[in-house]
């Protein structure tokens, strides 16, 4: 990886959240192409003096988001096709950073700002009482859920398809 990744031990931003950022720009901007290895979390931790689980939120956040894929044993790689923006790339329908070198569809992008507000619909259905048979669910998991959310919508999979996936017990039968 030619990409020089710096953490920021001052700022307000987390460490595991300025590496995914990093990451994510470094392969929208092209600098790590497709199929490029990345560093073991290992090797990255060390490299960058934090915690092996630092690395390993960012990575599964990037993994999570479409960005990269490990392959077990072989490495962790960026994938083939870059995603759209990750919900965590996202604030206010605007993207958080400033260049982009992707192209997506119009409705591609429509799709993954319908979805971007997911996590906030969840906590705010449980503010009004509308969602309290709902779990309450950590950052990081409403995180992923957007994501998945975000590139279901833009596979063209409906919600209530996903919803439907989600509520059946592994054999295929309706969860009870």
């Amino acid at each position: 990886m030619d990409v020089v990744i710096e953490i920021n031990f001052v700022s307000a931003v987390p460490p595991y959240d300025q590496i995914r950022k990093q990451i994510a720009t470094a392969i929208r901007d092209g600098k790590l192409q497709a199929r490029t290895k990345l560093p073991t979390v290992r090797s990255l931790a060390g490299k960058l003096e934090i915690a092996n689980g630092t690395v390993a939120r960012a990575y599964r956040d990037l993994e999570a988001a479409g960005y990269i894929v490990t392959n077990g044993r072989r490495g962790t790689f960026v994938t083939e096709e870059v995603p759209l923006p990750a919900p965590w790339e996202v604030e206010n329908g605007e993207e958080k950073t400033s260049h982009r070198s992707f192209s997506a569809s119009q409705e591609g992008e429509s799709k993954a700002q319908e979805s971007v507000g997911f996590a906030e619909n969840l906590k705010e259905a449980r503010k009004s009482g509308e969602g309290s048979n709902m779990p309450d669910l950590p950052n990081h998991l409403l995180l992923q859920l957007e994501a998945l959310t975000a590139s279901a919508r833009a596979a063209g999979v409906s919600l209530e398809s996903l919803a439907a996936f989600f509520s059946a017990s592994p054999n295929g039968k309706k969860a009870q």
